[in-house]
């Protein structure tokens, strides 16, 4: 089956892109951060940085391990969002003029479940046996079955008088 794209929502990609890319900012942020917190923390050590309050370089770096994630996916969300907008208003013109992306798509059979094996309503446990549960509130109850069936009597001859 071949299917063309004429079009992408700018609406749609917009919401996905946004959230998308709010995500994976935080995410690198926080390596961002944890390496530049590292880096400040280690600055201290150099000769020419030697009179800073170390307490002061604490504070910094701990104040850009966590600033640096928030900024990191707020900056993401705004350039990914907007370069992709400007991306798909470029391919919805050109795909008016030239014709959309085609695709071939092939249709694979679903798989059948396989069958569980039913459970058993009584389990054996040493000499005595579990009952089964009782049935829900409000389900009919159905009479036991019977234990033996009942002999059936044989019907007389009939009679050639009747």
């Amino acid at each position: 089956m071949k299917y063309e794209i004429r079009s992408i929502s700018l609406w749609s990609f917009v919401k996905q892109c946004f959230f998308l890319s709010l995500v994976i900012g935080f995410i690198v942020g926080i390596f961002y951060g944890l390496f530049i917190g590292l880096m400040v923390n280690m600055s201290s050590r150099f000769d020419f940085l030697r009179d800073m309050d170390e307490d002061m370089v604490a504070a910094s770096s701990g104040m850009i391990m966590v600033v640096t994630p928030i900024a990191m996916a707020l900056m993401a969300c705004a350039f990914n969002t907007l370069i992709g907008s400007v991306c798909v208003i470029c391919y919805n013109m050109f795909a008016r003029f030239l014709g959309g992306l085609e695709m071939e798509l092939a249709v694979v059979p679903a798989e059948t479940p396989t069958a569980l094996a039913p459970r058993p309503t009584v389990a054996p446990m040493g000499d005595s046996m579990i009952p089964p549960p009782p049935p829900p509130y409000g389900a009919p109850v159905a009479p036991p079955p019977a234990s033996h069936p009942e002999p059936r009597q044989p019907e007389p001859p009939a009679s050639k008088y009747e």
